[in-house]
């Protein structure tokens, strides 16, 4: 992307927001920073001494000198759209997937209900919250896709403006990502403010978002949650397989989402069976595992050769087939019935 020099643009004034905005992003490949610059300057954000400010005393979000991604011009269009300041938000689905165990396909099926919003006409976008392994882009296969990681964002004064966050998000099939890549973080972990500043930001953006927790959230992210402006509804959904220990953890996780349902404003948790091969033959029936865990099982997902066949050769994640669709779409409906977004 071209440096352009904007030093001598004047100030703008949004008639209809009541507010003046300086001129929009900046990229400073000098300092490798992306320049948020159209907060508004009647805000009353506080100043720290830390603040990372610029020559025109503008915040800034590194990018380690990455470019943001350049979407074809409908999309981007549609995209600046969806993040106008102006929208008001009654609240924001938070759909939190969690697995079990590893290799349940937590990431999977994240991409693929995240796809199958996006399809059924609903603004999301998709956040990785494995910050121990990450590789969500990877899983997606647009790992070489350029645009903001987790590692990337700074945010020492908990915002960030919405518009140009999502300009500079990864956007796979209409689903804009935001991965995790632990590898390049240094050991650094993410603090609670600066996930508060990205989840701000996205729920300016989207009215769903999907979280891969893998198997389970971090404090950061609850207190994170806890202090975010905009409403939320918090759906946790649960990938387990049907043997003891998968279902002894289940419990145990079921008893945590409990213990954070008032804060979290926590939805009824909706759990789905994983299968992890073509035997159907399980250990425990799902009567008995609903009954012994209180919960409602949504459906299974099935095994299918093609997942791991695409995953081996890093080609993203396929197509649902007729059968998957059908769940997917029922598992849609069911959430936007507790969360009163029809």
């Amino acid at each position: 992307m071209p440096h352009t020099d904007r030093s001598n643009t004047p100030r703008a004034y949004d008639t209809q927001e009541n507010r003046y905005y300086m001129p929009s992003r900046e990229l400073d490949i000098d300092t490798h920073t992306a320049d948020y610059s159209t907060v508004p300057l009647n805000s009353t954000v506080p100043l720290s001494s830390t603040m990372p400010l610029n020559s025109e005393g503008h915040s800034r979000i590194s990018t380690n000198g990455q470019e943001s991604s350049s979407p074809d011009d409908s999309n981007n269009s549609r995209r600046r759209n969806r993040a106008r300041n102006t929208r008001v938000i009654n609240s924001v689905t938070l759909v939190c997937v969690l697995a079990c165990d590893g290799g349940d396909g937590a990431s999977t099926f994240a991409l693929q209900i995240a796809r199958a919003y996006s399809d059924n006409g609903y603004s999301v976008c998709l956040v990785d919250l494995d910050f121990r392994h990450g590789g969500l882009d990877v899983v997606a296969g647009c790992e070489e896709l350029e645009g903001l990681r987790w590692h990337n964002i700074q945010a020492p004064l908990g915002h960030i403006d919405a518009r140009d966050f999502d300009n500079d998000m990864i956007h796979w099939d209409s689903v804009a990502v935001l991965p995790s890549h632990p590898w390049h973080a240094e050991g650094k972990s993410k603090q609670w403010w600066e996930i508060k500043a990205v989840y701000e930001a996205l729920c300016h953006n989207y009215d769903v978002i999907v979280c891969d927790c893998a198997q389970g959230i971090t404090d950061e992210v609850i207190t994170a949650w806890n202090a975010l402006n905009t409403p939320i509804r918090v759906i946790p959904v649960i990938l387990m397989r049907l043997d003891t220990l998968s279902i002894s953890r289940c419990s145990s996780l079921l008893d945590t989402i409990k213990s954070h349902s008032d804060e979290l404003h926590c939805e009824e948790p909706i759990a789905l069976t994983v299968q992890k091969s073509k035997n159907r033959v399980h250990e425990i029936s799902d009567y008995e595992a609903e009954k012994y865990l209180n919960i409602c099982i949504h459906g299974e997902l099935e095994y299918k050769r093609k997942i791991e066949e695409y995953a081996m050769h890093g080609w993203g994640v396929p197509a649902l087939s007729r059968r998957q669709r059908a769940l997917f779409n029922s598992f849609i409906r069911k959430t936007l019935q507790q969360n009163h977004l029809e």
